[in-house]
């Protein structure tokens, strides 16, 4: 008598596979044996309930004959169709794995790393219904959202505004009931339909018709106008404006969120912006218009009803997942006063993808969206980005006080992190090598010295023998004309050891390509790394 667990449809990379097996074996107790379509183990008396959160598999054969969906075949199943889902989990359903079923769709967000890789890393380290996860680095909601669909009450940290106004967006929505969320829509919807019949978005607007949409004094409700003039066509910031009232007008308050960050992932469709690129650079040839208010209803209504159908295939557990904006490089006794968490607990595990060295323009990429919603002024926005983790961005006199710190000695990062920051720094020519580059040593030096604090807060915050795990990727950067490998796993692993942690394991994940016009320096590997505090 055995039990099987069968793959999905889909192409799995090698990790997932070894996830897989290992989630398997910390739920099952037994080390699984592979079979053609599947892994197998002997007949088991865990509870059903137990076998439903595995991640990787589209259905669990019993040795009854009986047949269990996991709960995650059903979430991303859920985000392909509207039809009710039957008992037996349907694999040719699709053929490729589903990362936007349920609120993870809510909001498009760069960097992100795949939602399955939080429950798999939660299964394996066997954390238990209520257990306590913390995510220093949350972005924009996924580890939170994970861990709201498997039962884990979640706290995230993240200095971005936007991200935490979609991470608390998303929990909101996926907490909320569908019939809350629709009667919203429909109140919504059929506003904006009575505000803009009658106008043409082929043509631009004169004074007149933007007037007649938004009232006579829209302009004034949009926050940091001047500089939104300069990003988008007028009819188009008329068309956020009879938006955004109509959202204050016509959606209950908990639920503005909600509506306000399905607009803000619209934004850079209809700007002047090139939605391709992740740096500031403007179309070549913009048009007048853009529909932006049927744009913004049909996807309000797709995105609903991906939260709809996840809602009819799982049961939420009473737990709690909220982000905060904060810094995780500072202390992070302040949890325990605005979080539920008890202070005498700590947390069980943190589970984060951290910003990469230099890799993504976060603040350059959300900026439009930070200023349309209020949550940063247009003069604020090169001195968030400078605040960031992993900035690219950096004045020329904290260049130089970096620089004559890799000279000390006594430096708070291993040898590994300063040998590499000083070859930088000896590669770097001003004949060859532009401003950006030549910022690369300090660049990377202070990312890495912004990780030592944050290893260090998290830590204190765990319990005993708490996990960390980590996924990061590596770089690459060329300086005086040779080509350099940031290790960041590696280099992040060393930190962790040099100051208390146990460095269980890095496991190397393979990834998809995630942009189109940044291929060429697009992150193809990602490692996990798994840390235990050891005191």
């Amino acid at each position: 008598m055995t039990v099987s667990f069968l793959w999905n449809g889909y192409r799995y990379f090698p990790y997932e596979r070894e996830f897989a097996k290992r989630e398997v074996e910390a739920i099952v107790g037994i080390s699984p044996v592979e079979i053609e379509n599947g892994v197998t183990v002997p007949t088991t008396d865990v509870p059903l309930q137990m076998l439903e959160r595995l991640t990787y598999f589209g259905e669990i054969l019993l040795s009854d004959g009986r047949r269990l969906v996991p709960d995650q075949a059903r979430l991303e199943e859920s985000s392909w169709h509207s039809n009710k889902l039957g008992d037996t989990y349907r694999s040719d359903h699709y053929r490729r794995q589903s990362t936007r079923y349920s609120a993870h769709g809510l909001h498009e967000y760069r960097g992100k790393f795949n939602p399955q890789i939080v429950r798999a890393i939660g299964n394996i380290l066997k954390l238990t219904a209520g257990a306590w996860v913390l995510d220093p680095f949350c972005g924009s909601g996924t580890t939170l959202l994970e861990c709201a669909h498997i039962g884990w009450n979640a706290v995230g940290i993240d200095l971005n505004p936007l991200g935490v106004l979609i991470s608390n967006a998303k929990l909101q929505a996926l907490h909320t009931s569908s019939t809350q969320l629709e009667v919203s829509a429909q109140r919504l919807s059929r506003l904006l339909i009575k505000e803009a019949s009658g106008l043409e978005y082929e043509n631009e607007w004169n004074k007149q018709e933007m007037e007649r949409l938004a009232g006579p004094h829209w302009a004034e409700s949009l926050p940091s106008f001047e500089y939104l003039q300069s990003w988008f066509p007028m009819p188009v910031l008329a068309q956020f404006s009879a938006i955004l009232q109509g959202i204050r007008t016509c959606v209950e308050s908990a639920l503005i969120p909600v509506f306000q960050v399905i607009l803000s992932d619209l934004v850079r469709l209809v700007s002047f912006q090139d939605p391709g690129d992740l740096r500031v650079r403007r179309r070549k040839q913009p048009a007048a218009n853009y529909p932006v208010i049927p744009m913004y209803l049909e996807t309000l209504e797709r995105r609903l009803a991906t939260i709809r159908n996840a809602q009819a295939v799982i049961n939420l557990a009473t737990c709690r997942q909220e982000a905060y904006v904060g810094d995780s490089r500072l202390p992070l006794d302040w949890i325990y006063e605005r979080s539920l968490i008890p202070k005498n607990r700590g947390f069980e595990a943190a589970i984060t993808s951290p910003p990469y060295a230099t890799a993504l323009p976060y603040i350059d990429t959300q900026r439009l969206s930070l200023c349309l919603l209020g949550l940063l002024h247009s003069k604020d926005v090169m001195q968030l980005d400078r605040r960031m983790i992993g900035t690219r961005e950096i004045l020329n006199s904290i260049r130089k006080t970096l620089e004559a710190s890799m000279a000390n000695t006594t430096a708070e990062v291993p040898e590994s992190v300063l040998g590499l920051c000083r070859r930088m720094l000896d590669l770097t020519t001003a004949q060859m090598d532009g401003f950006r580059r030549r910022n690369m040593p300090a660049l990377v030096y202070s990312y890495f010295c912004d990780m030592v604090r944050v290893l260090a807060n998290v830590r204190q915050v765990l319990q005993p023998r708490g996990s960390f795990a980590i996924i990061v990727g590596r770089n690459r950067s060329t300086l005086g004309g040779q080509s350099i490998l940031i290790d960041t796993p590696q280099l992040l692993a060393d930190i962790a050891l040099s100051n208390g942690w146990l460095v269980k394991e890095i496991i190397e994940l393979n990834t998809y390509p995630r942009f189109d016009v940044h291929r060429r320096n697009s992150i193809r590997t990602e490692s996990l790394i798994l840390l235990e505090r050891t005191d």
